[in-house]
């Protein structure tokens, strides 16, 4: 064929990063030749098409900037409180499936004309994600480096979560008999936070060594004792799915059996781990443990729980439990009038009547923000929050109110003490309030 694709995407590719495509053909040399490169999209009803000339023998075409974008404005309002009959949903409207064709064009009797040859294409998926600053081009995204790899088939890999072993360590964890590792991740939970996991279901085509088959569920009661809850997800095919696994999500759960945080007063902790067929591990074991026991809570201030779009395409959360303030931001447009009216041939007014008047008034709402006492790996962890595009300041009931971080430095605190520091964000609305 005279068309080929030399270089094609990776198949589970993210938008913040790089998507190539790497073309050639024998017929480059025909008078006005391009490149026609239809792309569609599983999100969006637009679709693009591009004609491209050749560059050399390999004409490379980043369309990144074609993606970037497609993948923010179609999120469901309870995307955090999901629950239901099962633990687990597909997250279809934060992926993006890409079909790419190409046909040759080249002027014929000075009209640019489709050549008489099939189309070669290529499908991949897209999540709203990104690759630090510090990774090559082409990283093994099914490989063993658990920053890069989005497949479970190990007992450290992560879900779709920047959080890392290191990111928080439980002080109360050895005394239940939990080794901190590279196979455990803490996060600290009031049993009122919603919030969702984000993972692959899919081995076949995206993520070839994808082997999740099972979620298991653990929870410790006040005495110790551990009740578990295991559910077969396997072959469901979702390329991109959320586990609904937070204590409040758990708790609103419907399905058959599920452990719930409310029905065990005073809980320790409950773990969540991936499983393959055979009941091997092929995550890491993630420990939430009660945040309201053990230290994480602050009677004088009510938290302010935010959830933001990750690196790896799925979400994070994290309270924030010290001091909190609202203001608003207000604008106002005004004119001023001639005051008065004619009163059968005389001018007069009154004291009522107003000169200054205001046209149009705009308000925007702002939330300040304090941590508690954190890291400097928890730190590293929050870098994700500041750059990412989709941010969420979460409700009790589970909805959320869309916001945009003022904040446009950021510090890394590093101690080689070890001191921990508070974090401050100001926060705004993302809708006006007037």
């Amino acid at each position: 064929m005279a068309i080929s694709i030399e270089q094609q995407p990776r198949l589970y590719s993210v938008a913040g990063h790089p998507v190539v495509i790497g073309l050639s053909s024998d017929n480059s040399a025909e008078d006005g030749f391009r490149f026609r490169v239809h792309i569609e999209m599983s999100l969006v009803t637009d679709h693009v098409t591009l004609f491209v000339p050749p560059q050399g023998a390999v004409t490379k075409i980043d369309i990144r900037s074609l993606l970037d974008n497609r993948l923010n404005d179609v999120l469901s309002g309870t995307i955090h409180s999901q629950a239901g009959g099962g633990i687990y949903g597909d997250a279809n409207d934060s992926i993006n499936t890409v079909s790419v064709s190409v046909t040759e064009w080249w002027l014929v009797d000075g009209i640019l004309t489709e050549a008489d040859e099939d189309q070669e294409s290529c499908e991949f998926v897209v999540v709203n994600g990104h690759f630090d600053n510090k990774t090559n081009f082409n990283p093994d995204t099914e490989g063993s480096n658990t920053d890069y790899a989005f497949n479970l088939n190990g007992n450290t890999k992560r879900f779709f979560s920047d959080r890392k072993f290191n990111t928080h360590i439980w002080d109360r964890a050895q005394s239940f008999s939990i080794t901190p590792s590279a196979q455990t991740i803490f996060i600290p939970s009031f049993e009122s936070d919603y919030g969702v996991l984000g993972f692959s279901n899919n081995n076949d085509p995206w993520l070839s060594a994808n082997i999740i088959d099972k979620i298991q569920v653990t929870i410790y009661a006040a005495n110790g004792a551990p009740t578990a809850y295991t559910e077969t997800i396997g072959g469901g095919g979702e390329p991109l799915a959320n586990a609904f696994v937070y204590p409040a999500n758990l708790n609103a759960s419907t399905a058959t059996g599920i452990v719930k945080p409310s029905n065990y007063p005073n809980w320790r902790f409950y773990t969540v781990r991936a499983l393959d067929s055979s009941n091997a591990a092929v995550s890491a074991l993630y420990v939430f443990y009660n945040a309201e026991l053990y230290g994480q809570s602050d009677c004088k201030h009510n938290k302010v729980r935010l959830a933001w779009q990750n690196s790896r395409g799925g979400w994070d959360y994290f309270n924030f439990i010290k001091k909190n303030e609202e203001s608003l931001n207000i604008e106002r447009t005004t004119f001023r009038k001639l005051r008065g009216y004619d009163t059968g041939g005389n001018f007069d007014y009154g004291a009522y009547e107003a000169g200054t008047t205001i046209q149009a008034v705009k308000a925007t709402k702002s939330l300040t923000i304090t941590s508690d006492w954190i890291s400097e790996n928890e730190f590293v962890f929050l870098q994700s929050l500041l750059v990412s595009r989709q941010v969420h300041w979460l409700q009790d009931d589970g909805y959320y109110y869309p916001v945009v971080i003022d904040n446009t430095d950021y510090t890394l605190a590093r101690e080689r003490n070890g001191k921990l520091k508070n974090l401050n964000l100001k926060l705004a609305m993302a809708n006006q309030y007037v």
